[in-house]
């Protein structure tokens, strides 16, 4: 009989606990970053924001940011990048959110969310980023308070958007698709004379769908681009006069505006 009244009660015990647990990670109502959101940061984070990750080459014509805290969204970027060839940066805060998941969550993100708080960006992250460089940009974030992390609100803020087409992607732990939907109203709030185009909101596994989603994106960009010239990119470029010129043809243009077949002519003298 004492050896049942002791199983019964380490069963109770543990049961107790495991709820205890839960309940601790995933606020009652979904009223935390995400509804139970599980894109939270390290326990004792450092005072001083760390470098943003960064990968990809600057040179290339579409862009992905993220803001992410504990990696969910980080993962879904990173695969993104990959996929595309784009360029990728890390939104880094200035301040980290630092502590725990009820620390953030109950604190400073939920502070930010109600009094509509623009927190900063790191320099470093800026200094990474020549926007004028890229027509496409992908924007990650997770769901915090039924939107997007304020702090992504500050990065868009930053910049002029007029003529740049931008992809939300998200994800969450409760998967609420409204929540997704006021995070779309934020970012088109925020990123000012941008085309918003309709965003991706699925967990970091489903490649699938983040496949189509980048499938889409192609197509638009495909359907939709203006072919720029090549010197484009080195408006910043110091040019030198020539001593010599020469000619050179090109046989044919590419659908993406490159050119292809060069035919060397020779020297013009009379230059």
């Amino acid at each position: 009989m004492k050896k049942f009244l002791v199983a019964l009660l380490s069963f109770i015990l543990g049961t107790a606990m495991l709820v205890f647990a839960a309940c601790a990670d995933n606020p009652p109502g979904g009223n935390g970053p995400g509804g139970g959101q599980t894109d939270s940061g390290n326990e004792g984070g450092t005072a001083e924001p760390q470098p943003p990750a960064t990968s990809g080459d600057p040179a290339s014509d579409t862009l992905v940011v993220y803001f992410s805290w504990s990696g969910n969204t980080q993962e879904m970027a990173n695969y993104i990048a990959e996929q595309t060839g784009a360029y990728l940066v890390e939104i880094v805060p200035e301040e980290p959110y630092e502590g725990s998941y009820n620390d953030v969550a109950y604190g400073r993100a939920q502070e930010e969310a109600e009094t509509n708080a623009r927190p900063a960006v790191s320099q470093a992250t800026y200094d990474l980023i020549d926007m004028e460089n890229y027509d496409t940009v992908l924007v990650g974030y997770p769901i915090w308070w039924h939107t997007a992390p304020m702090v992504v609100g500050t990065f868009l803020e930053h910049y002029d958007w007029t003529g740049k087409d931008i992809y939300p992607f998200s994800q969450s732990a409760s998967m609420s698709t409204s929540q997704f939907d006021e995070s779309m109203q934020f970012v088109r709030g925020c990123a000012q004379n941008a085309n918003v185009h309709d965003g991706l909101f699925v967990r970091p596994s489903d490649t699938d769908a983040i496949d189509g989603f980048l499938s889409e994106i192609e197509a638009f960009a495909k359907n939709n681009r203006v072919s720029k010239p090549w010197f484009a990119k080195y408006r910043d470029a110091v040019w030198l006069k020539p001593e010599l010129v020469g000619t050179a043809h090109f046989m044919h243009e590419t659908q993406s505006g490159g050119m292809r077949q060069l035919v060397w002519k020779g020297l013009q003298e009379d230059k």
